[in-house]
């Protein structure tokens, strides 16, 4: 039941990606005619729509002023937001206690597995939500980037049903002295314990002031935590009830999947044998197709340029770009700063701390170009691209901006 109620939240957002674009193309269509003002809605049921989409939009852009803290400030979530988690927490906390009697102490064991089962159910979602090549975003025609916010959430409830799964069992085992038996003895317990340990850990590790610490330590702590956990959920739960471990191997598919697409299109826009043309223009040789000139400019920025590249992209998108040479085993996202018609890629980055640093220090090193040869020369290294990511709705659908 909980997947029905996911797919039938993630129709309706498919539903009105696929108006948005019906509308984009029929603006577009009027504009071509030279009409003036194609954006604006003529029909009664036109402008009925458009008042009840700016309505709604207005309301879940709504938030409170940030709290504030002993010194700290705390933003608040946006009305929408907060809505979105809200419902999936209360859904899911219906579907565990739905037709028991939570208060009766002879019902806590068939809550206890309830829940853990609403918490297995949980986990192929909150991997669809994590992946760069998503499903979810694909139907719902939003970025990565804008969905990470609700698999991190996501995480939470989690930990929410997850914990009402312990909490029951512990509360039935309670009145026997039995807790501490049960975990130093049972097995199955005892990898719960630390699948839940582990999730705690997850949800903990983060938070926005722990992840913004040092980010390449979170990824890597992150990705073994992954998989600590999944291994401990898999020997906690009984693979012959309803199929259990059916949703443990689908978010291990979907990170497969994932990881499997980013890699064959990394190696495809990446290696100069699939880019013969953009080699020749370049006259560059190697194995990469990307070379990257790195020029400083004023208020420690650098501007780096990778001209020819291999992928087209739109206003407002960003890749992520390696230079190992200079930052080892790191990938920094940054906003492309140019438009495809220039013909190259150029990236405003600001010196701040680590990676971008570094890319500063390379360019002042080298100085700023003075001649033709300076520029193919000086500060150019090999780099790979990642991307483009982002989604934004095409602006020339509208009449103003």
């Amino acid at each position: 039941m909980y997947w029905a109620v996911v797919g039938a939240v993630v129709a309706v957002a498919a539903a009105v990606n696929v108006y948005n674009y019906s509308l984009y193309r029929q603006r577009v269509s009027s504009a071509s005619r030279y009409q003036t003002t194609p954006a604006k809605p003529r029909s009664i049921v036109a402008r009925t729509v458009a008042t009840l989409t700016a309505i709604t939009r207005e309301a879940t852009y709504v938030s409170l002023p940030p709290l504030s803290i002993r010194g700290y400030t705390v933003p608040t979530p946006t009305l929408g937001r907060t809505s979105i988690v809200l419902a999936n927490a209360i859904v899911l906390v219906v579907f565990c206690f739905y037709k028991l009697k939570p208060s009766n102490r002879w019902s806590y064991e068939d809550v206890a597995y309830r829940a853990g089962f609403i918490t297995t159910c949980q986990l192929p979602l909150l991997f669809l939500l994590a992946g760069k090549n998503n499903i979810v975003g694909w139907l719902t025609g939003t970025s990565y980037e804008r969905l990470n916010w609700l698999h991190r959430w996501t995480s939470r409830t989690l930990l929410l049903t997850a914990t009402i799964h312990m909490g029951y069992f512990f509360a039935d085992w309670a009145p026997y002295n039995y807790i501490g038996i049960k975990i130093t003895t049972d097995s199955i317990t005892k990898r719960g314990m630390i699948a839940w340990a582990i999730l705690v850990w997850i949800c903990i590790s983060s938070m926005t002031p722990i992840r913004g610490w040092n980010y390449e330590l979170f990824i890597l702590q992150h990705l073994i935590s992954f998989i600590a956990f999944i291994a401990a959920v898999y020997l906690h739960t009984p693979g012959g009830v309803d199929g259990a471990h059916t949703y443990i191997w689908i978010p291990i598919g979907l990170f497969i999947f994932d990881r499997l697409v980013r890699a064959l299109y990394n190696i495809y826009i990446n290696l100069a044998i699939f880019h013969p043309k953009a080699k020749s223009c370049c006259k560059s040789e190697g194995l990469w197709s990307c070379k990257a000139e790195f020029t400083p400019l004023p208020h420690d920025t650098t501007r780096i340029t990778i001209r020819n590249p291999p992928i087209g992209w739109n206003a407002g998108q960003h890749v992520f770009l390696s230079c190992h040479s200079l930052v080892p085993l790191q990938s920094h996202p940054f906003t492309i700063a140019s438009i495809p018609e220039d013909g190259r890629i150029e990236f405003l980055v600001k010196s701040e701390k680590g990676g971008t640093k570094r890319f500063y220090k390379h360019a002042a090193k080298a100085g700023l170009p003075t001649t033709t040869e300076d520029v193919e020369l000086r500060g150019k290294r090999s780099v790979a691209i990642e991307g483009p990511y982002g989604r934004i709705r095409p602006l020339r659908q509208f009449d103003s901006v």
